[in-house]
Parts: structure tokens; C-alpha cells; sequence
């Protein structure tokens, strides 16, 4: 697997786009308008990421195949830490 923190970011971000009332997307006009519906965004992320890192933290080993590896495991989780 090549970019996993972007496929995690684009999969969150999918979930807050379905989240969101369509009508209120349309109606984005200005500034504040936007930066109220990113802040669900920032949310969930955060509670995403923080919840990918705490399973690659248990080391199983269907995961540590799928991504290539302990040091890749580990080297998602510490981006996952700090992108959170």
C-alpha cells in the first residue's frame, strides 16, 4: 500500500461529506459558513486517525502483511500521532 494516511483522510473525509446536509454545501458563500462545516471535518479526523493508530498499535499480524511490515506499521503510526 502506497499512500495510506491519504486513503485514511479520503475515507474520513468521504464520511463527513456524506454527514453533511447537501443544501448547506450549495450555500457556502463566505468564510464563516465554510469554517463551521470544516470543523466536523477536523473532528472527524482526528477521532479517525487516533482510532487507525490505536489499532495499528496492537501489532496483529494481518496488518503488519497488508502494509508491508513492522517498521511500516510503525512508521504509519507515528504519522498518524502526528497528523492528529
Amino acid at each position: 500500500m502506497k499512500y495510506p494516511l491519504l486513503i485514511l483522510a479520503a475515507l474520513f473525509g468521504a464520511g463527513w461529506y456524506l454527514s453533511v446536509p447537501h443544501d448547506t454545501l450549495l450555500a457556502v458563500h463566505d468564510l464563516w459558513t465554510f469554517r463551521r462545516q470544516a470543523i466536523p471535518l477536523s473532528g472527524l479526523l482526528l477521532i479517525g486517525f487516533m482510532a487507525a493508530g490505536g489499532v495499528l498499535a496492537t501489532r496483529l499480524s494481518l496488518i503488519e502483511r497488508w502494509l508491508g511490515g513492522l517498521d511500516r506499521v510503525y512508521r504509519l503510526h507515528k504519522r498518524l500521532g502526528i497528523a492528529a
